[in-house]
């Protein structure tokens, strides 16, 4: 396990990692620094609180990685099935079962509930195509209209 850790491969990643951490816990302390200056704003003080995040992610990051080295997922799986055929496992593709834990909390409506009747549908297109097709204009007797008082515009002295 040490030597595994300790390999030229591990250690440029350690060194990496910590690089990483070191440079975002220093631009956060850069940014705190800037918010406290007369020239300073929120935006400032966001990046500061900004920088450790991404050293904390950098952390969990290398952590995830160490922890599948050294502990690499088992091979069978409690969700592969054993009886694979064997042209699949020679191939070396592995069977999953998937539950679906969905279930529709209503029932379906039986067929044909929810469709119109072919009277509905008809008057629906005809009243489409009405919709459609080109108006003309009418004249409208004067007698019909009806008259709406509209207050005169004041203009400029």
């Amino acid at each position: 396990m040490r030597s595994l850790l300790l390999s030229p491969r591990w250690l440029v990643r350690h060194a990496v990692a910590i690089v990483l951490i070191g440079v975002c816990l220093g631009l956060a302390w850069w940014q705190w620094g800037r918010a406290n200056s007369l020239t300073g704003s929120a935006q400032n003080i966001g990046y500061a609180l900004q920088w450790p995040a991404f050293a904390a992610f950098v952390g969990y990051a290398w952590y995830r990685m160490l922890r599948l080295e050294l502990r690499p997922p088992a091979e069978s799986d409690a969700t592969t099935t054993t009886d694979a055929p064997a042209d699949a496992a020679a191939g070396g593709q592995r069977t999953v079962q998937v539950r679906r834990r969905y279930r529709p909390t209503v029932a379906p409506p039986p067929p044909g509930s929810d469709e119109p009747d072919d009277e509905q549908l008809a008057a629906y297109n005809a009243y489409l195509t009405a919709l459609n097709t080109p108006s003309t204009v009418t004249e409208v007797p004067a007698a019909e209209v009806p008259a709406v008082d509209v207050p005169a515009r004041r203009t400029s002295p």
